[in-house]
C-alpha cells in the first residue's frame, strides 16, 4: 500500500489548521449493504475531521500504549482511512463485529439515527482508552474527550439577592430543538443563541 501523506494547511482566513490528502481532494466512498447509510454518514464525517484524521494517520500506532489490541477500534479506522485514500470505493463490513458494543439494540437491516450512532461510536472508543488510561496512570486524556467534548457554563442568579453560582457540565452533544414552522429556514448560529438564552426558574432555592 503506498505511503499515506498528510499535509497540514493554515487558511487566509485565520481558520483552523486542517488536513488534505496529496493528491486527493476526499476519502473514498462507502458502500452501503444492508441499510447501512446511517453508520457510513458517521464514519465518513468522523474521518473527514481534520485533528481526527491526522491523529488516527500520523499518532496512532497498533501496539502503542494507545492501542486497545486485537479490538482496538482505532487501529481498524486507520486501516479503513489507509484504505479509503487509496480506493475510489470500499467497504466497512470491519465494523460489524463491533456493533454488538457500539449499538447493541441494533436490528442488521434496520435504519437507525445517524446522530445517535455518532455519539454511540464516540463512547465506544473512550471505553477502550479509558480502560488503557486506567492501566498506564498519567496518561492524558482520550483524542475523543480532546476533540469532542466540551464544557457549558451555567450561572444563576437569585432575583432575591442577587447571588451567582455557576457550575460547569461536561458535554459531548447538546439536545437542541428545531423552531416549529420557521418562516425561513433556521440558521444553525441562531438556534444556539436561542438554547444559551436566559430563562427564569420557578421555586429556585436559593442556599444563601
Amino acid at each position: 500500500m503506498p505511503k499515506v501523506v498528510v499535509e497540514s494547511f493554515s487558511s487566509s482566513d485565520d481558520e483552523t489548521n486542517g488536513f488534505r490528502m496529496k493528491g486527493k481532494g476526499a476519502l473514498g466512498g462507502i458502500r452501503n449493504p444492508n441499510n447501512n447509510c446511517f453508520l457510513n454518514s458517521v464514519l465518513q464525517s468522523v474521518c473527514h475531521i481534520p485533528q481526527f484524521g491526522r491523529y488516527i494517520v500520523e499518532i496512532h500506532q497498533r501496539s502503542s500504549n494507545n492501542c486497545y489490541g486485537n479490538w482496538c477500534l482505532l487501529c481498524d479506522l486507520k486501516h479503513h482511512f489507509e484504505h479509503s485514500i487509496v480506493n475510489h470505493v470500499v467497504d466497512a463490513n470491519w465494523i460489524n463485529r463491533y456493533l454488538d458494543d457500539i449499538f447493541p439494540n441494533h436490528i442488521r437491516g434496520s435504519q437507525e439515527d445517524a446522530h445517535e450512532m455518532l455519539l454511540f461510536l464516540l463512547d465506544a472508543i473512550d471505553r477502550q482508552q479509558q480502560k488503557i488510561r486506567r492501566s498506564h496512570p498519567g496518561k492524558n486524556s482520550s483524542i475523543v474527550e480532546q476533540i469532542f467534548d466540551g464544557k457549558v457554563r451555567c450561572e444563576y442568579t437569585c432575583q432575591t439577592c442577587q447571588k451567582k453560582i455557576a457550575c460547569y457540565e461536561p458535554i459531548r452533544g447538546l439536545s437542541i430543538e428545531l423552531p416549529e414552522n420557521p418562516e425561513f429556514p433556521p440558521e444553525m448560529s441562531k438556534i444556539v443563541e436561542d438554547y444559551f438564552n436566559d430563562e427564569k426558574i420557578c421555586h429556585y432555592d436559593c442556599r444563601k
